[in-house]
């Protein structure tokens, strides 16, 4: 099975982390770049020691489906904080629940925290704006120690 998968494989280009709307994927025919990909894939990805992530067309519909379609339910603003409740439209057989988000427009020491429904937070500070990381698998945990076992048995070796 896995030799097929590799026999019929395509890689699809969505030029950013958030296309456009109507923006159409495009499929790599440049032959450089197909080999390039493939063997990155084939030496790092799921076909090689699976030591990097490369997000399936999946992955990429369920992030441009939970961007477009979440939305902010109340906004309640205090001097020192602000505190948003957002409806995130996940399916329940989504594979890759996450999302990001940026809040422009903030100056000072800025925290961000967020409800015990999503299972991981990363934020970072640039300037007056914040990228924020909302993370809702389950098994979010498990994968960070997989991967972090590999980079630091690779680190020490």
């Amino acid at each position: 099975m896995r030799n097929q998968l590799r026999n019929d494989r395509k890689w699809l280009i969505g030029s950013g982390h958030r296309p456009n709307v109507g923006y159409q994927m495009q499929e790599v025919s440049n032959e450089g770049e197909y080999k390039l990909f493939t063997q990155i894939e084939e030496l790092y990805g799921v076909s090689g020691d699976d030591s990097i992530w490369f997000a399936s067309v999946d992955e990429v519909y369920e992030y441009w489906f939970m961007i477009n379609n979440t939305w902010i339910s109340s906004a309640q603003l205090t001097p020192n904080s602000i505190k948003y409740t957002l409806n995130i439209a996940k399916l329940d057989n989504f594979w890759f629940r996450s999302l990001s988000c940026i809040l422009t427009g903030l100056t000072g020491n800025i925290t961000i925290t967020s409800s015990d429904n999503c299972n991981g937070l990363s934020y970072a500070n640039r300037e007056t704006d914040v990228l924020i990381n909302l993370d809702f698998n389950s098994d979010t945990i498990t994968k960070v120690d997989k991967y972090m076992n590999i980079l630091n048995n690779d680190v020490t070796n």
